[in-house]
């Protein structure tokens, strides 16, 4: 008996040695991974995040229907911190432990604020990938980390859009990643500004002049500068 047990030991003791260099190709290599994008040219905005689209929602007097406890209405300053420009369309995309992590400037404009929001201590966002795996409507019932975690938002403004990308961390990340962007900087389609670590999500306000048609619906997967969510008309 004494005999078995020290080779159970043993067994996990060499099996989870083994595991370690698949972990560091994972954390160093295939996380941080870094892929060439094309990006698309034409009257389009691309997606900022890589990941799956969580909702696609209208905003209506500074309120979103986001599904975090029985369809309850969520004021747009509780999700972000540019809450009086008016927008009117947001999509969430949720990133997954194996999207790519860089975020990517979703049309050419001029920054006009960068904004990090710090919090206590962020909830974790298992709950939504869970939903995603085993296709839960809605995705994102019981997501508490939409109006608690630890944020960043990227506001920025051109002749026609006005957007704001917004990370949200997970439980996991100590703080988020985004390049020193200040005001009154330019920027273009497809440009790097930062990343999130491990799991997290990446929502997206607008505010468009004229006519423009949606391409994406929930759960599609999408991927950052190089997948086209909207099409200007």
């Amino acid at each position: 008996m004494i005999y078995f047990l020290k080779a159970q030991f043993y067994f996990w003791i060499i099996f989870l040695i083994s595991l370690l260099p698949l972990f560091i190709i994972y954390r160093f290599w295939f996380f941080l991974r870094n892929p060439k994008r094309q990006i698309p040219q034409g009257n389009n905005i691309v997606s900022p995040a890589d990941g799956y689209v969580l909702y696609v929602k209208r905003i209506k007097k500074k309120e979103v229907p986001i599904s975090v406890k029985k369809e309850k209405k969520i004021i747009l300053s509780e999700l972000m911190d540019d809450p009086k420009a008016g927008y009117d369309l947001v999509i969430g995309v949720f990133m997954t432990p194996f999207s790519v992590h860089y975020n990517r400037i979703p049309f050419s404009a001029n920054i006009v604020k960068n904004h990090y929001r710090k919090c206590v201590k962020n909830k974790s966002m298992l709950i939504t990938l869970l939903n995603i795996i085993f296709n839960i409507k809605p995705l994102t019932d019981k997501a508490e980390y939409l109006t608690e975690n630890e944020r960043n938002t990227l506001v920025l403004k051109n002749k026609n859009i006005q957007g704001a990308v917004v990370q949200i961390a997970s439980t996991w990340i100590d703080n988020i990643k985004n390049k020193k962007i200040k005001a009154g900087q330019k920027v273009n389609k497809g440009d790097i500004f930062g990343m999130i670590r491990m799991g997290s999500q990446c929502d997206f306000y607008l505010k468009i002049k004229g006519k423009y048609k949606i391409l994406v619906k929930e759960k599609d997967y999408v991927k950052a500068g190089s997948s086209a969510l909207i099409e200007l008309l």
